[in-house]
């Protein structure tokens, strides 16, 4: 293509976020997140049947804190 311009559209990772944020899909359902401690139950799993399970203890000093999560659920259902 001599002696003519070519345009190249390009997308940064901001028009990608804000293209999933205009597409209604971005608009979370319910979201939630917690501190683990260590005397808590806790689980988790990845995978097609993903799940994260947490049952806070109610022991007056439930440890000290050993990770935190957090989690959306979109209006698909899909838990990210």
């Amino acid at each position: 293509m001599k002696g003519k311009q070519v345009a190249t559209l390009q997308i940064g990772y901001q028009g990608m976020v804000d293209l999933f944020r205009r597409s209604g899909v971005a608009a979370p359902k319910a979201a939630d997140g917690r501190v683990v401690r260590e005397k808590d139950e806790f689980d988790y799993e990845y995978g097609d049947k993903q799940f994260i399970k947490h049952k806070p203890s109610k022991e007056p000093d439930p440890g000290r804190i050993v990770a935190y999560w957090a989690m959306l659920r979109y209006k698909d259902d899909d838990p990210t």
